[in-house]
């Protein structure tokens, strides 16, 4: 991809979901739900996100994605699925990416740590929408149906005088 020359930081992020086990055996199963912890960053602290954390510029996401699993939730995922990129730009941060995973089988129980606090599942047509990063509000929908997408963002300040990434353009 074009940005990859430009990318200043890189990370990785997973949901880890359960899937409907009436789906078909075959068929493109979706999310029936998701495991969401508080974060305990003090960037994102309280809302509720999955498992995320910055890659090495020699890391392999999926092995990084299993590390910050363990980690975080006390889990360890199978068979992560590639399902994107989010690209964030800001004139002064430069370019960031995100690499997304989703994640239907691990081993281990989910437990609270010092990144995610009270780590529990949540229903994919009951997501609490106001407790998501306002990215993640867009995003996710997608993540956990498994389709890839390439999401642009760019830096701005909204209306009510807080700052953030606008979407720009999905690909």
């Amino acid at each position: 991809m074009f940005f990859d020359t430009y990318i200043r930081r890189r990370f990785v992020l997973g949901y880890i979901c359960r899937l409907d086990e009436t789906s078909p055996i075959g068929s493109r199963a979706n999310a029936s739900a998701v495991l969401l912890g508080q974060s305990q960053q003090p960037h994102t602290l309280g809302m509720l996100v999955g498992v995320i954390g910055e890659l090495g510029e020699r890391d392999c996401p999926e092995k990084a994605l299993v590390c910050y699993s363990q980690e975080q939730l006390g889990v360890t995922p199978l068979g992560p699925a590639d399902v994107g990129r989010r690209n964030y730009y800001s004139r002064r941060s430069g370019l960031m990416q995100i690499e997304t995973f989703r994640v239907t089988a691990f081993d281990g129980e989910p437990r609270s740590t010092d990144f995610l606090a009270e780590p529990d599942w949540f229903p994919f047509n009951q997501l609490p929408t106001d407790r998501l990063c306002r990215d993640d509000r867009q995003c996710i929908t997608s993540a956990l149906l498994g389709q890839q997408r390439y999401y642009l963002f760019h830096r701005e300040t909204y209306p009510d005088g807080t700052s953030g990434h606008a979407l720009v353009s999905i690909a």
